[in-house]
């Protein structure tokens, strides 16, 4: 309150000492800067959060016509959770992405139907999925390095990850596409 009582009474003070320069139209300009230098209440709430989720998402590996034609994994199946979500035993854990550092938050786990470890696999978009831009941590299982690219179709700078990794630190919040990396 203080604060706005200042700025009135200063923008006070110059449209009067100004008022006869600036005439009618003038005084009124100035009058109105108030509304736009007037602070946001201290009290003010952080932005809101979004409710954790967890998802799996179960992948088909890519076959030789897939890789020729630069088409994604087939997503087989997705499901999603407030409550983490017991895996099936078709598939194996391919990654873990989180939207938080240190393996906090919401989450989505990539896994393999059928196929195991020694297909290859992506997700050439990962609006289709809803996790555009929200990786801040991950985690690569089955013995392979991942690739996390920061634009949709495998494009733009990259992020190779071979083991946990608690904080991708500048790549935070930019990946938009996954591969394992070929064996």
């Amino acid at each position: 309150m203080h604060r706005m009582m200042s700025a009135g009474w200063a923008l006070y003070s110059i449209a009067r000492q100004f008022g006869a320069r600036l005439g009618f139209a003038g005084v009124l300009a100035i009058a109105s800067v108030p509304l736009t230098l007037m602070a946001a209440p201290a009290s003010a709430a952080p932005p809101a959060t979004k409710a954790v989720q967890h998802c799996i998402v179960q992948l088909a590996p890519l076959t030789a016509a897939d890789k020729a034609a630069h088409r994604g994994s087939k997503v087989v199946s997705k499901q999603c959770s407030a409550q983490p979500i017991v895996r099936p035993d078709t598939g194996d854990l391919l990654i873990t992405l989180y939207d938080q550092p240190g393996y906090a938050g919401s989450s989505v786990e990539f896994t393999s139907n059928p196929g195991g470890c020694s297909g290859d696999y992506n997700v050439l978009d990962f609006n289709t999925i809803g996790w555009n831009d929200r990786t801040a941590s991950a985690v690569p299982y089955c013995y392979r390095s991942s690739v996390l690219y920061q634009d949709t179709y495998l494009s733009g700078a990259t992020y190779t990850i071979s083991s946990g990794t608690p904080d991708l630190g500048q790549f935070d919040y930019t990946a938009s596409s996954w591969e394992t990396i070929p064996q």
